[in-house]
């Protein structure tokens, strides 16, 4: 929560700067790997005044701006039966 934000200027500059500084590739173990980021954002008292109100518009702004990266990415499911990660793609139509 940034609550010394007033406007969504200042919080669409600070999403862009946690959305850059996770852009960066990571060397973990020898492995490259990169982050893909969704972040949503409310601004009180412009999108809702009650914080439950405000977590909705969040969390549905979050999910729009996944929605893009759901349909052409691939996403790891860690549902298969050996514990292990298995790389999912979906077929974007």
């Amino acid at each position: 929560m940034l609550s010394e934000l007033t406007a969504k200027d200042g919080a669409v500059i600070v999403a862009d700067n946690v959305r850059a500084h996770l852009a960066a590739p990571y060397l973990i173990d020898g492995a490259q790997i990169t982050v893909a980021t969704s972040l949503g954002m409310a601004v009180y008292p412009a999108d809702a005044r009650a914080f439950g109100d405000l977590l909705h518009v969040a969390d549905l702004a979050m999910y729009r701006d996944k929605a893009p990266r759901a349909a052409t990415s691939g996403v790891l499911d860690f549902r298969a039966n050996n514990d292990e990660p298995q790389q999912c793609v979906s077929a974007a139509g």
